[in-house]
């Protein structure tokens, strides 16, 4: 084989191999995004980043847990609807922040625009957490607290114990205005 071919085949073969391999990764992400959501009620080992919901069911029987996944699929159409409308909402934010010429005005009503989505969602998440709640025994609420408390510690938000607050990693002082 000529010295030119042998290097023209290696580079058909480099080339079809980069191209399968990102070919792959798109596929792969195209299948994440549309595969099922994930379950957060299930019981698995404690992920720090796991979300609160999760947390707050960890410890309770798979059957509470089911529970809460029909609340809230029972309602997923506006589930899905909010979720969506937050989407757009922080899309309008970023497009708000990278506007020139910048408009303040813009910024806070897609802010609150946001902020309006964000309590639309988490509303119905919590009509669904006070349905179980009224059902669970005294013991079962506090293992809700526990993992509630504990998701909230790793998130550094404060607590009922005030001496855990984290600090700032930015004193306020040296923030612009």
């Amino acid at each position: 084989m000529k010295n030119s071919t042998r290097i023209l085949a290696i580079a058909l073969a480099t080339s079809v191999g980069l191209h399968l391999f990102f070919a792959g990764l798109w596929a792969g992400g195209r299948w994440r995004a549309h595969s099922s959501p994930m379950d957060f009620t299930a019981a698995q080992p404690f992920h720090p980043h796991a979300m609160a919901l999760g947390a707050m069911f960890h410890e309770l029987p798979s059957e509470l847990r089911e529970q809460f996944k029909q609340l809230v699929r029972g309602d997923i159409g506006a589930m899905r609807h909010q979720i969506s409308a937050e989407r757009e909402a922080r899309k309008r934010v970023l497009d708000a922040l990278g506007a020139t010429p910048y408009d303040a005005d813009a910024l806070e009503k897609s802010l609150a625009a946001l902020r309006e989505a964000e309590m639309a969602r988490r509303t119905i998440a919590h009509a669904a957490i006070a349905e179980i709640a009224r059902k669970v025994t005294g013991e079962q609420r506090a293992a809700m607290r526990r993992g509630l408390e504990h998701m909230q510690s790793r998130r550094g938000a404060c607590t009922h114990n005030q001496s855990n607050a984290p600090t700032p990693a930015v004193p306020v002082e040296s923030v612009a205005p």
